[in-house]
C-alpha cells in the first residue's frame, strides 16, 4: 500500500510537471515566433529601406532608445511584424490540431455568435472606461502615445493584424494550448494560468492588467462552450476590432453602433426565451 501511495504521488508530481512544461512550451513558441518575425523584418527593412535605416541609427544616437522619435520609427514596422509573427504561430498550431484529429473549432449557433460579439463589446467598453478614469501618469501617457503611433499604417493593416490574426494566434496559444491541451483535466487552474500568462505577455502595466482580466473571461467562455475555440476567438475579435475602429472612425458612431448591437442582442435573447416559455406552456396545456 505504501509503495502504491508513493507511486501515485510521484505520478501526480510528474503529471503536474508535464502540464507546466506544455504550458511553458506554448508560451515559448509564442515568444520565439515574435522574435523571429521581429529580427527578420528589421533585417529586411534595414537592407530594403536605407532612408529608414539611417533615420533609425541617427535617432538612436542622438535621442536614445526611449525617445518618441525612435519609438515612432519602430512602430512603423510593428503591424507588419505582428502579421508575420501571427502567421508563424497560427499555421503550425492548426496543423497540429488537424494531425491529432482534435475538433477545436465548431460552428456555433447564431444566438451564440451574437452573444459572444456583445460580450466582447461590453468587455471593451468596461476596459476603456477604467483606462479613462486612471490617473494620467507617465505610464498612461506613454501607452497612449504608443497606441496612436501603432495605428498609423492604415485601417486595413490594423484590422488584419490587431483585429483578426492577433486574436486567432493568442487564442490558439493561451486558450487552446494552456487550457485545452495542458490543463484540460484541471480547468480551474488552467483558466488562472492562461490569463496570467496572457497578461504577462503584453509587457505593459496597463495592458497586462486588463489582459489578465479579459483572459479570465476568454478562458471561461472557451471551457464552458465545451472547448470550442471559435467562441473565445469571436469575443477576442469583437474586443480588438472595436478598439481598432475606435481609433479610425468617429468615436460617437462606434459607441452608438456597439451599444445598439448589444441592446438588440439582449432584446433578441429576451424574445427568444419568452417564445420558448410560451411553447413549453402550450405543450403542457395540450
Amino acid at each position: 500500500m505504501v509503495s502504491k501511495a508513493k507511486y501515485g504521488a510521484i505520478f501526480e508530481i510528474g503529471e503536474k510537471m508535464r502540464n507546466l512544461l506544455k504550458s511553458a512550451g506554448f508560451v515559448l513558441y509564442f515568444l520565439i515566433a515574435q522574435c523571429l518575425a521581429t529580427v527578420g523584418f528589421i533585417v529586411y527593412k534595414i537592407y530594403a529601406d536605407k532612408e529608414w535605416m539611417n533615420a533609425l541609427f541617427n535617432t538612436l544616437e542622438t535621442s536614445g532608445a526611449m525617445s518618441t522619435e525612435y519609438l515612432k520609427l519602430i512602430c512603423e514596422i510593428c503591424l507588419p511584424m505582428l502579421v508575420i509573427a501571427d502567421i508563424i504561430i497560427i499555421i503550425p498550431l492548426i496543423c497540429r490540431a488537424i494531425v491529432k484529429r482534435e475538433i477545436f473549432l465548431r460552428k456555433p449557433s447564431v444566438v451564440c455568435m451574437l452573444n459572444m460579439i456583445s460580450l466582447g463589446l461590453l468587455l471593451n467598453f468596461n476596459v476603456s472606461t477604467i483606462i479613462t478614469i486612471l490617473p494620467q501618469s507617465a505610464v498612461t501617457s506613454k501607452y497612449d502615445s504608443l497606441m496612436e503611433m501603432a495605428v498609423n499604417d492604415g485601417i486595413l493593416l490594423s484590422v488584419l493584424s490587431s483585429a483578426i490574426l492577433a486574436p486567432i494566434a493568442e487564442e490558439l496559444i493561451f486558450r487552446y494550448g494552456i487550457c485545452g491541451v495542458a490543463y484540460r483535466k484541471n480547468w480551474k487552474f488552467g483558466i488562472i494560468l492562461s490569463a496570467a500568462m496572457f497578461g504577462v505577455m503584453h509587457m505593459n502595466p496597463i495592458q497586462s492588467t486588463y489582459a489578465f482580466l479579459m483572459g479570465l473571461v476568454l478562458a471561461y467562455v472557451y471551457i464552458k462552450s465545451d472547448y470550442n475555440l471559435l467562441t473565445s476567438i469571436t469575443v477576442h475579435i469583437a474586443v480588438n476590432g472595436s478598439s481598432v475602429l475606435y481609433e479610425y472612425l468617429p468615436h460617437s458612431a462606434v459607441i452608438a453602433v456597439g451599444a445598439a448591437f448589444v441592446v438588440l442582442t439582449i432584446a433578441f435573447n429576451i424574445r427568444r426565451n419568452w417564445i420558448k416559455k410560451e411553447e413549453k406552456h402550450s405543450i403542457q396545456i395540450a
